[in-house]
């Protein structure tokens, strides 16, 4: 009896650390039509070509961290934060990767990050946290004044309000019995 217990033991341990053992996740390649991203044993970089178009390449064991710890820094991902370099493309890379597993994006502390003149936006759809870091927008070159440098959407269904035309009587003004219309919002 107590082999057998011991055994079955064994086997929870060893069957609960292989599914918990996240060096087992598999390389993924993700497409989509402006920016395409994988995990594998590559060191983590952000690529840009002329189009705008991203290539984030994340290494296994810095995704398997960023999933720990539910967060990304823009340092991740290649953002100097020096006040010199152009960090746009990193902080748009930070937030897709954030956006796609749900996580948390922080910038990091006393960091002075470069918004440059590159079209397109950074999709904010997850918590972020900007703490004590500076934003300087550059727009000598701006390629698209159009285009926003940050969009916040939400994943999450759209709340539509109704409203609702109610008669109201108004019996208090005199002996004018005129009807009021009002709208009320009903959420």
């Amino acid at each position: 009896m107590k082999t057998t217990f011991i055994y079955l033991l064994y086997s929870i341990l060893f069957i609960s650390y292989s599914c918990s053992n996240t060096d087992n996740i598999e390389s993924e390649t993700i497409r989509y039509s402006s920016y395409n991203f994988s995990i594998n044993e590559n060191p983590t970089e952000v690529l840009w070509n002329e189009q705008n178009e991203i290539t984030i390449n994340i290494n296994r064991k810095d995704f398997k961290r960023f999933k720990k710890d539910g967060f990304v820094h823009y340092s991740d991902l290649g953002a100097l934060g020096n006040g010199i370099s152009d960090d746009v493309t990193y902080i748009r890379a930070t937030h897709l990767l954030a956006n796609h597993y749900g996580l948390e994006v922080r910038a990091d502390s006393d960091a002075l990050y470069i918004i440059g003149s590159k079209k397109g936006s950074a999709i904010i759809s997850t918590n972020t946290d900007f703490g004590n870091a500076t934003f300087i927008i550059d727009d000598t070159n701006v390629e698209d004044y159009g285009s926003s440098i940050f969009e916040v959407k939400s994943k999450k269904n759209e709340i539509k309000k109704r409203t609702k035309k109610n008669k109201l009587s108004n019996e208090s003004e005199g002996s004018d019995n005129r009807k009021r219309f009002y709208s009320k919002t009903v959420y």
